[in-house]
């Protein structure tokens, strides 16, 4: 979650609102299920944001993170939010690279950050990077959120 808050801030220019993380059994909403994740701490609710271009990064976020399989987003409509579990068990985290089964899978981009840099620090190339992303040139944003080619 502090990447991710991290990553939309600096996309954004604002703070990323969490509405629930943990909430204890008894403080649960009437709408809630009985056997909900957020007591034990896998689930989170993100406050909707106004702003188009912030949610558009925040839904390509969670889109990607979702395709490889560390969380589960959904776009709740009473009241407006998105819940979002996380599946802790499919990834570690090492830097800002997220490793599934060991190998690098995700990295999100940090201020200052080239896909130079980024290909020299996960052993690929610019080339690699650019075509696993769909980039036609090698502009990238703080925040952003890339696949890296599977280690060979």
């Amino acid at each position: 979650i502090l990447d991710l808050a991290k990553g939309y801030r600096a996309a954004c220019n604002e703070q990323l609102v969490v509405t629930s993380l943990t909430r204890p059994r008894n403080r649960q909403p009437r709408n809630a299920a009985r056997k909900s994740v957020h007591p034990a701490g896998m689930a989170m609710d993100l406050r909707r944001t106004w702003s188009r271009s912030c949610r558009g990064w925040l839904e390509g976020t969670l889109l990607t993170l979702e395709s490889v399989g560390i969380l589960d987003a959904t776009l709740e409509r009473n009241p407006i939010h998105y819940h979002v579990a996380v599946y802790p068990w499919k990834y570690r985290e090492t830097g800002d690279e997220y490793l599934i089964n060991g190998q690098p899978s995700l990295y999100l981009v940090n201020r200052g950050d080239t896909l130079s840099k980024i290909a020299r620090r996960t052993s690929t190339s610019i080339e690699e990077v650019k075509q696993v992303n769909g980039l036609s040139s090698s502009r990238i944003y703080a925040g952003q959120v890339l696949r890296l080619p599977s280690a060979q």
